[in-house]
């Protein structure tokens, strides 16, 4: 009973607390927070950012649905639903000017992630909205008005006057006087395809000036031509970029249709008259490399290449260059002119030019980096004879070359005493020691001196040398731990130590007469 009557008590006062809180409120009459609330609900913010509205909008005279605390809300016929348009409907009525970049010079108003048709509809409601800018999710892409939510941002009018800074990963829509004009115009359709044409054709000089990413410029310039932009502009962009990419043909077109609408076109003749020089040169290149005038081919092909900036990936130049290098023994050049070949091979089951990369980077000490593309190009083809002899006799001669006699530096034979290795040892340190040598010879004579010190730290010591006979590369650091032969140390400062002789296990002193 004495429960019963506590939870009816408890009820009675929540009530009677919510009554008067409601009075108080009813009391206070229909005032906002910000003069704009109407308007704002009118926009939709009523259903895009209600937390915003609950908190600085509670008396919106029932502009909101319910949720509102405030005054009565009044009851309103259901709106009626609008066809849900298409993006480039932003931009039928002429409006909003379409540009590739972010507005600048004016104050943000806040961002949200919306569609172009609310962002519209949100910016068209504020009186100062000036316009707003999307993000887009890939920059790769060539449609400027992309279905669905995204990043917007809004922006109102400054003291100042707004521009718009242009990159490829923000398209703006900046509101202001109705912008279709001139030939062709008209506002009820046509302006939203002369605005993309425009925004493409920018876009494409925007790629056009980076000059990293030709594939998408001509993607670019495609969807500009869809839309109507002067073709011979167009055309003369996209030549560039067939040319980068190496299809001299499908350059040669596009000038073509250039110069057949206008022969008098002055960029199109000037590309025009560079590749056809371009190819005279290639030609002439090819022509010399046949007849194993290796000088005179690399220099043509070299011509070639620096008429443009950057040098397009046309195989047979980058392959001239790569062949008549390695022949003159350039290896640097002939490195980067074969790597560049490679990269650009049509087929990659052909492995002509790997091999040639790989001549190109043995004949650079880069042998170690030639085994690798051998062994990932075996990862694709495990059964090639060829290839498996090429990785065994790479993998030989880098060995043969990491291993030094250093029964030849010191001049013994191999079966020398430990006594003949430290008396020829003696020997020549006193011939090749730094100060014994004017300050010309200096370096060489270190250079030497510290070879005799490491074959006298090899040989001198009895695990060392039955390590380095056994063919154990003693010379690596993680082998030397293994073996616990010594490590490598100064020379010059092993000359003058007294006491522990060579590393190893035994003592030995060695006394040197003044002078040395």
């Amino acid at each position: 009973m004495a429960a019963a009557a506590a939870q009816r008590w408890t009820a009675s006062r929540m009530l009677l607390i919510l009554l008067c809180r409601t009075a108080s409120v009813r009391s206070q009459g229909c005032v906002d927070d910000s003069e704009e609330c109407a308007q704002w609900a009118a926009g939709g913010e009523c259903d895009n950012n209600p937390g915003f509205m609950l908190t600085n909008c509670r008396l919106s005279c029932g502009q909101c649905k319910a949720g509102r605390a405030g005054g009565k809300r009044e009851s309103k016929p259901a709106p009626e639903k609008k066809p849900v348009g298409r993006p480039s409907d932003v931009l039928a009525d002429g409006v909003y000017t379409l540009y590739a970049g972010k507005i600048r010079g004016c104050t943000p108003m806040g961002s949200s992630k919306i569609d172009l048709l609310g962002a519209r509809e949100r910016c068209d409601a504020r009186e100062n909205c000036l316009g707003f800018s999307a993000t887009l999710v890939d920059s790769t892409q060539t449609l400027p008005l992309p279905q669905g939510k995204m990043s917007i941002s809004f922006c109102s009018r400054s003291g100042g006057s707004a521009s718009v800074t242009e990159d490829l990963v923000t398209v703006s829509f900046l509101k202001g006087e109705k912008q279709c004009e001139g030939e062709g115009c008209d506002p009820q359709g046509s302006s939203t395809d002369a605005q993309l044409a425009r925004y493409y054709l920018s876009t494409a000089e925007l790629l056009a000036a980076a000059g990293d990413k030709p594939q998408m410029l001509i993607e670019q310039v495609r969807a500009a031509l869809l839309s109507g932009a002067n073709k011979d502009a167009c055309y003369l962009l996209r030549a560039h970029a067939y040319l980068q990419l190496g299809n001299i043909d499908n350059c040669k077109r596009d000038l073509g249709a250039i110069l057949r609408s206008d022969p008098d076109h002055s960029a199109a003749k000037g590309l025009h008259r560079k590749v056809k020089s371009f190819n005279r040169a290639l030609s002439d290149g090819a022509e010399l490399e046949g007849k194993r005038e290796w000088a005179a081919a690399a220099s043509k092909f070299q011509a070639a290449s620096e008429m443009f900036d950057p040098p397009p990936a046309v195989q047979p130049m980058q392959l001239g260059l790569c062949k008549c290098h390695l022949r003159l023994r350039r290896a640097k050049e002939a490195a980067l002119w074969c790597a560049a070949a490679e990269k650009g091979s049509p087929d990659e089951s052909d492995l002509t030019v790997l091999y040639l990369l790989v001549e190109a980077k043995t004949l650079n000490d880069e042998e170690h980096a030639a085994l690798q593309l051998l062994k990932t190009a075996q990862r694709r083809q495990p059964r090639n004879g060829q290839l498996h002899q090429k990785i065994q006799s790479l993998e030989a001669k880098i060995k043969r070359k990491s291993k030094v006699d250093y029964y030849k530096v010191l001049g013994v034979a191999r079966t020398a005493s430990g006594r003949d290795i430290k008396k020829a040892y003696h020997a020549l340190a006193r011939k090749w020691h730094p100060d014994k040598h004017k300050d010309e010879d200096k370096e060489a004579a270190s250079e030497k001196f510290k070879k005799i010190a490491r074959a006298n730290e090899v040989l001198g010591d009895e695990d060392t040398r039955r390590r380095y006979d056994a063919g154990e590369d003693v010379d690596d650091p993680n082998a030397g731990n293994r073996g616990g032969g010594q490590q490598q140390g100064d020379p010059f400062a092993q000359m003058f130590r007294h006491g522990r002789g060579g590393g190893g296990g035994q003592q030995r002193r060695y006394h040197h007469r003044r002078g040395f």
